[in-house]
């Protein structure tokens, strides 16, 4: 699926019909998404929220979510983990 593919279907959120990539909240990004398409998305926080959030209940989101590679942002939550902090997810 390519950018100029992506349609929002009827049970996706606000977010996820404004994303550039078409990346939903079942996790599934498309193969073409890269870190340089993230960077100019409008919603990359809400992407980048909503990966952590499942991800930091032990689900498994492949490729790019936000901005980070699926690598970074398990860096990121066992940094949270070591250091007790507390990641203030947003309500999305």
């Amino acid at each position: 699926m390519t950018q100029a593919q992506h349609t929002a279907s009827p049970s996706t959120t606000s977010w996820e019909a404004a994303s550039i990539c078409g990346r939903s909240r079942s996790g599934v990004t498309p193969w073409d998404t890269t870190v340089l398409t993230c960077i100019q998305c409008r919603v990359k926080n809400e992407c980048l929220d909503d990966a952590l959030r499942k991800e930091s209940r032990g689900r498994v989101i492949m490729g790019v979510a936000g901005g980070l590679t699926q690598r970074e942002r398990r860096s990121v939550l066992r940094l949270a983990a070591s250091n007790g902090i507390k990641l203030d997810l947003l309500n999305c």
